[in-house]
């Protein structure tokens, strides 16, 4: 014999439409959005809600700071290439807990590759430039008495002057908030040109809670993409 629900249980379904119609300037107050009525007819399901709901909140993002978009992106590449674990990932995030030291030249290309361009994130070695610099100036002088020692150590400085163009291990801002800022100075045409980023994992998230808290019988195992909406 088949077990059934309780009475303290519903499910989407069992719920009256006109509820439902009740709700919905709810998840309008607090997800901040409008539904349009003229597509409003064709949301049928829980999934349509959701996929339409996710779309407003991407035409929304748009129109954002693009420091914030920065963020947005920063966190969706440091998320997706496993980098950072902690729910506590934010502006004042440091950089050092990203990107340790011992590997930082791997991690940094592998968040450049899950951010679709590059950053200045790691600055050149401006201390070997110094040193090749300095030892240009004294290769010269020698030149005028030992032309071959001189001559060697020209060659050797410029290769090192090249050399210290390339990124070190130092990072050029400390915390996430910093490096946002930076890219929305050095990289705002690439964070215009991509989609605008958002969580739309979170969102659905807020959806579930949201019908859960308007109506607490709900069963929230009940929220699968196809359930009927009416």
């Amino acid at each position: 014999m088949f077990e059934t629900k309780g009475p303290t249980h519903l499910e989407l379904q069992n719920i009256d439409p006109y509820e439902i119609e009740f709700f919905l300037p709810k998840l309008e107050q607090s997800l901040r959005f409008t539904f349009d009525n003229d597509e409003l007819n064709k949301i049928t399901t829980f999934g349509d809600l959701c996929d339409y709901i996710v779309h407003k909140q991407e035409g929304k993002a748009t129109n954002d700071c693009t420091s914030q978009q920065a963020f947005y992106r920063i966190r969706k590449a440091v998320l997706d290439a496993q980098l950072y674990d902690k729910e506590t990932f934010s502006t004042k995030t440091s950089l050092e807990e990203i990107f340790p030291r011992k590997h930082r030249y791997q991690l940094v290309k592998k968040f450049e590759t899950h951010l679709g361009f590059k950053v200045q994130l790691l600055l050149p070695m401006r201390w070997l430039l110094l040193l090749s610099r300095l030892a240009l100036l004294v290769s010269v002088v020698t030149i005028f008495c030992e032309f071959l020692p001189g001559l060697a150590g020209v060659v050797f400085s410029l290769v090192a002057m090249l050399i210290s163009g390339l990124p070190g291990k130092k990072l050029a801002v400390k915390t996430v908030g910093q490096l946002a800022k930076k890219m929305a100075k050095e990289n705002f045409n690439d964070i215009r040109r991509t989609p605008s980023v958002v969580d739309e994992e979170e969102i659905v998230r807020k959806i579930k809670a949201l019908f859960k808290e308007h109506f607490p019988m709900l069963d929230i195992s009940s929220l699968t993409r196809d359930a009927p909406l009416t």
